[in-house]
């Protein structure tokens, strides 16, 4: 069954991985490109950094950019599909129900969208790499709250699916975790000082930046949802290696 598992999760990581790769190079990469031209033509020079796993090639280079773009995105595709793969494995053995089909994918894609993006994105937005360079900050605050964010949120959802109407509310209560942290505490970017012209400019680009990463996001965890719901429902998934729910009793 893990070898299964294991197999299920790279061929779902290795799809989801790639096409979110192509969607990205589509509506994220351009944006990305054209605020790297505005702000070099502005006298501010700005070089993404190359991909960690590519340390050797040029920044500039568009190939070893879409190389590294696609090795981050197959890597987390994996990681993800073998989290999903699990949980929906557990869902189906443990509820005693049908298993899981793609509408069932759907939404445990929607869920990973929602605990791992929109909600968490409440209190850090995605911000474009010029400004984070421009505002000179370190990315290790913004981690460790995003990670707290994200657990409180996937903790909230399992609560609330899984659980009776006490624990419910708990689950209710860390879904509200990031809003109800938008008033205490920030640990975004700072604004950075720029000429009117350009910093409208920073602004039409981050906001064109969000729409496309929320679009992009979206699309990987429903596709990612439905292809761990497709390997759940072929002809040996890991779903059905497990014994039923009364046989095991």
């Amino acid at each position: 069954m893990l070898r299964r598992l294991l197999f299920n999760a790279l061929l779902a990581g290795l799809c989801c991985g790639s096409l979110t790769t192509l969607i990205q190079q589509i509506e994220v990469v351009p944006l990305l490109l054209e605020g790297e031209a505005m702000l070099n033509n502005s006298g501010i020079v700005v070089q993404f950094p190359a991909p960690h796993s590519l340390p050797a090639a040029p920044p500039t280079d568009p190939n070893a950019r879409l190389v590294g773009t696609l090795f981050s995105n197959v890597s987390i595709a994996l990681g993800l599909a073998l989290i999903l793969l699990a949980g929906m494995t557990w869902h189906d053995y443990y509820s005693g129900r049908s298993r899981t089909d793609l509408f069932k994918g759907l939404l445990w894609g929607g869920g990973g969208f929602l605990a791992c993006f929109l909600l968490p994105s409440m209190l850090l937005p995605p911000e474009t790499p010029v400004t984070q360079h421009l505002a000179q900050h370190s990315v290790l605050p913004r981690q460790f709250a995003w990670l707290l964010l994200v657990f409180s949120a996937a903790g909230g959802l399992l609560l609330f699916a899984y659980t009776k109407r006490g624990a419910r509310l708990i689950g209710l209560l860390l879904l509200a975790t990031p809003q109800a942290l938008t008033f205490f505490y920030d640990v975004n970017s700072a604004a950075p000082a720029l000429h009117p012209a350009d910093s409208r400019m920073l602004n039409h680009l981050e906001a064109g930046y969000f729409t496309a990463a929320t679009l992009s996001n979206l699309l990987f965890w429903l596709l990612l949802g439905l292809i761990c719901a497709y390997m759940c429902q072929r002809g040996r998934p890991p779903c059905s290696d497990l014994p039923e729910p009364d046989a095991a009793r």
